[in-house]
């Protein structure tokens, strides 16, 4: 008897190959910039389906915490200032 491959499951594991390596990808560029050797060195070792690397890009890398966006207040962004001088 000759098993076959339902093209079903051919495409769902297109998909999940897909989406696996759009995640490694991102998360090895954040490592990469990031400077981190360890975690570069473990992403690309470890295939997760891409939850590692999603936990490293969202949780983990230093470059998240630079990017947050500054508190809105009345519409408009507001930069808390150490001295109200600084203008």
């Amino acid at each position: 008897m000759h098993d076959t491959i339902s093209p079903g499951k051919k495409v769902a594991f297109g998909v999940l190959v897909a989406y696996s390596l759009a995640w490694k990808a991102a998360s090895l560029w954040r490592a990469a910039k990031d400077d981190s050797k360890p975690w570069f060195a473990t992403l690309f070792l470890v295939n997760s389906a891409g939850i590692l690397d999603a936990l490293y890009i969202f949780k983990i890398s230093p470059a998240r915490k630079k990017r947050e966006l500054p508190e809105i207040i009345d519409g408009r962004p507001y930069i808390q200032r150490a001295h109200p001088e600084e203008t």
